[in-house]
C-alpha cells in the first residue's frame, strides 16, 4: 500500500515570514490583500462544509483549529487518512 505524504503550511507564519524580510517590503500590500482573501475563503468553505475542502484548509492552517497557538486547536483533526 503506497502512502502519500500531506504537507502542512501554517499560512499566516509563511506570510509574516515573508514580510520580515527587509527586501520583502513591497509585497507587504499584495500580501495583505492575499491574506484578506484566503480569510474570506475560510470562512466561504466553513459554510460550504465539504470534508475534502475542509481538509484542505486545514493544511493551510486557515481554520484557527488547525493552529497550535489557536485556543480552538484541535489535533485530532489534523490526522489525515
Amino acid at each position: 500500500m503506497s502512502k502519500t505524504l500531506h504537507w502542512r503550511v501554517h499560512t499566516e507564519n509563511l506570510l509574516e515570514e515573508i514580510l520580515i524580510n527587509p527586501h520583502m517590503s513591497r509585497l507587504r500590500i499584495p500580501l495583505n490583500i492575499f491574506r484578506d482573501l484566503l480569510v474570506q475563503v475560510g470562512e466561504r468553505s466553513a459554510e460550504i462544509n465539504d470534508p475534502q475542502l475542509n481538509a484542505l484548509m486545514l493544511r493551510l492552517t486557515i481554520y484557527s483549529a488547525a493552529d497550535s497557538t489557536s485556543i480552538d486547536y484541535n489535533p485530532n483533526l489534523l490526522v489525515i487518512v
